[in-house]
């Protein structure tokens, strides 16, 4: 059964500049969308604070402290509710950031708009021409099977859960030329040792990142109050020793 246009909820994100402005305008003009800003909330806030709602970096900390105060879900919460009143019978460096490469990162669909076009409307033409198939495949307007790569992608991804990496989780496909799989795989923790969080908890390069940063403010502080002399003698025995100092001879120089 196809789904409806006035039930499905399209969330849109990207930087500065991407387009989404016009994929909104897009999906409002030509496909019977209603769009629903998350900024508005910020917006409103501004306002009833007294607080410049022209300045994109007042505004971008407005956000932040929204979300601190009432959770990284906040702005999305309010725009859901605001289209609860419009359709339905009333009833993310910061931490609280924006996030918005991570928001891309779990995007179903990523849309590329890297391209200069010459005028507005010969951009919204090559967005739309984009947008339009996926828009007609969620409503169940086309039906389609995976395209070769969407299927070589779907797989990379499934491997990729495999991973008991803490940090990066990847999943690889290598295919020939005639599109037969050669090989597949993910990366994981070398052979015969156990992931991280079951020994220590939590990433083992954090950890030894972090002892290396303790003992670089440690040697820095020695390095404060070193003549000229010492200076020039520790140089030397740094740079003599594998470029893992280089952080401390650094330091040096800034001291100097």
């Amino acid at each position: 059964m196809a789904i409806k246009p006035d039930q499905l909820i399209i969330g849109l994100t990207g930087s500065f500049g991407s387009g989404t402005s016009y994929i909104k305008s897009i999906l409002k003009e030509r496909f019977g969308f209603e769009g629903f800003s998350l900024s508005r909330e910020v917006f409103d806030y501004a306002e009833k604070q007294g607080r410049d709602r022209r300045n994109r970096a007042e505004l971008q900390a407005i956000g932040n402290e929204l979300r601190k105060s009432n959770g990284n879900d906040y702005l999305a919460r309010k725009a859901l509710e605001r289209a609860a009143e419009t359709f339905i019978e009333s009833d993310e460096d910061d931490p609280a950031g924006q996030h918005v490469q991570a928001c891309v990162d779990q995007a179903d669909i990523v849309i590329s708009n890297d391209v200069f076009y010459r005028s507005i409307e010969e951009r919204e033409n090559a967005l739309e021409k984009k947008l339009s198939p996926y828009i007609r495949l969620i409503t169940g307007e086309i039906k389609r099977r995976p395209y070769q790569k969407e299927m070589f992608m779907s797989l990379a991804s499934n491997l990729a859960r495999r991973s008991s990496c803490m940090k990066r989780k990847g999943g690889a496909v290598i295919v020939d030329s005639n599109s037969d799989v050669i090989s597949v795989g993910f990366n994981e923790v070398p052979l015969g040792r156990l992931p991280c969080e079951d020994v220590y908890g939590d990433c083992y390069r954090d950890i030894k990142k972090k002892k290396m940063l303790a003992a670089i403010n440690v040697k820095r502080r020695s390095i404060r109050s070193c003549s000229v002399v010492r200076f020039w003698i520790f140089v030397a025995r740094f740079m003599q020793k594998s470029m893992r100092y280089y952080a401390w001879a650094h330091a040096i120089c800034r001291a100097s």
